[in-house]
């Protein structure tokens, strides 16, 4: 993790606009529950005590702000899926490109009793591992995050039994999660190093097919 953490900080403020914009994306898509439960009470439940004007004019108001809260929370999106992907992709690049230049500088002890795809292989899982998590991390979990805090907010308002529920629920899910995620954990290393190894070999065939070739052997 801080290894992840050097990388990012040559990007931190790409990293912080990407927050941001993320922070703005789930902020403005949960506005519109909120518009539609002020259409909800403030005019469909009173339309009895409300004039024909104020019924039309109110309603039209809330509908044209809640398109307006759509529009901002799809705009965030589309820009936080953009500097997601540019850092996604320049770490990516990094971190690939540092990994195979310190596997050139190690000696050939090293390598020797493994194969040569083999190290190809643990750097492209890397790179693809490091690019999963920032990307999970923007768009999943601190969107989470924020949307967390502002349904706990909007229920306090409501009324502090819903936020205790919904508080207490949070840590049943999380050791659900936590506990589902390190069997399947277990699981994807052993696969991960079983395809690993095959990667390996796959490579190795290869280049001995190639060499054989071009020997004029086959």
């Amino acid at each position: 993790m801080k290894l992840l953490l050097q990388y990012l900080k040559d990007y931190k403020w790409i990293v912080v606009l990407a927050l941001v914009l993320a922070a703005f994306n789930i902020g403005f898509s949960l506005m519109d529950p909120y518009f539609t439960g002020q259409i909800l009470d403030k005019f469909i439940n009173r339309h009895n005590e409300l004039s024909r004007s104020e019924y039309t004019w109110g309603i039209l108001g809330l509908v044209g702000l809640a398109v307006g809260a759509a529009m901002v929370s799809r705009i965030a999106k589309n820009f936080q899926d953009y500097f997601t992907n540019i850092i996604v992709q320049k770490v990516g690049a990094k971190m690939y490109a540092d990994g195979l230049k310190h596997s050139l500088e190690l000696p050939y002890q090293v390598f020797e009793d493994q194969r040569s795809g083999e190290t190809l292989g643990i750097l492209q899982k890397v790179r693809t591992d490091s690019e999963k998590f920032i990307t999970s991390f923007i768009s999943i979990l601190f969107v989470s995050l924020i949307g967390l805090i502002f349904v706990i907010v909007y229920s306090l308002s409501v009324s502090y039994k819903v936020s205790l529920i919904y508080a207490a629920s949070i840590p049943i899910i999380s050791f659900l999660s936590w506990f589902l995620s390190r069997k399947i954990k277990t699981i994807q290393r052993s696969i991960v190093a079983e395809t690993t190894a095959l990667a390996g070999s796959t490579t190795e065939s290869l280049r001995n097919i190639e060499l054989v070739k071009s020997l004029g052997l086959a």
